[in-house]
């Protein structure tokens, strides 16, 4: 499934859960806004989330996958995301 592909492409707090929501953790608001603009720009959309709906300082991208996308661009997303997050100075890793 798109999910189970995303998790082993990007792992974070919620792999290996059902539901098709993953926070993509950022740092501060400041980079979790600039993410989620730059994916917006180039065609996803994202939400940037940060307190108080997650504790300070760790303020996220939130994604929500489809069933209908195609691997592919899942991967893509993926990669680009990774890219993005490094730019502003996050760790996905975190």
């Amino acid at each position: 499934t798109n999910i189970k592909l995303f998790d082993t492409l990007v792992p974070t707090r919620q792999s290996g859960s059902n539901m098709a929501i993953r926070l993509l953790f950022c740092g501060k608001a400041a980079q979790a806004n600039s993410v989620a603009i730059e994916l917006a720009d180039l065609g996803f959309f994202t939400s940037a989330v940060f307190f108080p709906v997650v504790a300070q300082d760790q303020a996220a991208i939130r994604i929500t996958l489809r069933a209908d996308m195609d691997p592919e661009l899942i991967r893509q997303f993926c990669e680009l995301v990774k890219v993005l997050i490094s730019k502003h100075g996050g760790n996905i890793a975190d």
